[in-house]
């Protein structure tokens, strides 16, 4: 179990960034980018909200925006949020939204309780599984560097995945997909209306033990896909399509 670190890819396919991971961690000093396919790396300058370099120790995650591709996120040890707006030149540290936790996001995927995505086809719009804290929607205000954002599970709801995946015939959001415990209840659940409301998806002898991801096909409306930790890639569908 070797980690090499974390890619993003911006929109356009043009600039790609990699984190090099110390163990499971991705420290921001060992962020790279490259515009010519890996040919030639140079290292991303990670600031603070007043412009100065991030100190030793500090960690990030990147993530590219879907539709600009000059923009890319990243997301700090502490709940820190970064945007860049020069194709992962430079990310300068941008305030979070409020009620924002601040958790640990900069850790390899799967070994955290926490997931990110991306929404494509949607310029700015971050979903994050947050564990306690829920499921949050960010907003990237490009024009006036900032971020907006909302919870929107209630309090006592948990939600530890979060997956993407192809909108209901007529739906302007896309199908969320989540794995947590809504109304205390454990499992499997999927919203059409951009996480307002949740129907669970599976039954009582579905569980599948240690879940690492969970993803909607982005083709095909109504399956989704689970990653576990010992079960392998599971899939499922509506009965109704079966």
């Amino acid at each position: 179990n070797v980690n090499a670190g974390w890619a993003a890819i911006s929109a356009d396919g043009e600039t790609i960034l990699c984190g090099l991971a110390q163990g499971d961690e991705l420290p921001a000093h060992a962020l790279t980018r490259t515009d010519d396919r890996g040919r030639h790396w140079s290292a991303c300058a990670v600031l603070d909200e007043n412009g100065a370099a991030v100190a030793d120790g500090c960690r990030v995650k990147v993530f590219s925006d879907r539709v600009w591709p000059e923009v890319f996120y990243g997301f700090g040890g502490k709940g820190e949020l970064y945007a860049s707006g020069d194709r992962g030149r430079t990310f300068v540290r941008i305030a979070p939204p409020q009620g924002f936790p601040a958790y640990d996001l900069a850790g390899i995927d799967s070994r955290q309780q926490f997931e990110i995505r991306v929404q494509a086809g949607a310029a700015g719009v971050i979903w994050l599984a947050l564990g306690d804290a829920g499921l949050w929607r960010l907003a990237y205000q490009r024009g006036a560097d900032a971020m907006a954002g909302e919870r929107l599970t209630p309090q006592g709801d948990t939600v530890y995945r979060v997956g993407l995946g192809k909108a209901a015939p007529g739906a302007e959001v896309p199908a969320l997909y989540i794995n947590g415990i809504l109304r205390g209840a454990y499992g499997f659940y999927r919203s059409l209306d951009g996480g307002r409301h949740f129907d669970r998806i599976n039954g009582a002898r579905q569980m599948y033990g240690d879940i690492r991801s969970i993803a909607g096909d982005p083709r095909e409306f109504g399956r989704y896909y689970i990653a576990t930790g010992t079960r392998g890639v599971l899939y499922g569908e509506p009965l109704e399509d079966v």
